[in-house]
């Protein structure tokens, strides 16, 4: 005995549930990144008008400063979910 599935492609996306609505987002991220001087950068990035050395630059920027020897945390978190 054999079972034909159905050929996922032959379906619509509207269709599914989970394809509806974009979810609202309830946090300000952006008031971090503009805090942080990383919108406008990250914009142009992301629209191929910014230099490939932001990504290189990135790791530095979402380092904490000042970390005390032996800490557990070496990035600013808040910061990195923002992004």
């Amino acid at each position: 005995m054999s079972i034909i599935l159905p050929d996922p492609h032959l379906r619509k996306f509207d269709s599914i549930p989970e394809m509806g609505p974009i979810p609202p987002i309830l946090s300000d991220f952006a008031s971090r990144l503009k805090s942080a001087d990383l919108r406008n950068n990250l914009d142009q990035y992301l629209l191929n008008c910014g230099t490939p050395s932001f990504l290189t630059t990135l790791k530095n920027r979402l380092s904490l400063p000042d970390v005390p020897e032996g800490s557990s945390e070496l990035y600013n978190l808040s910061l990195i979910n923002s992004l």
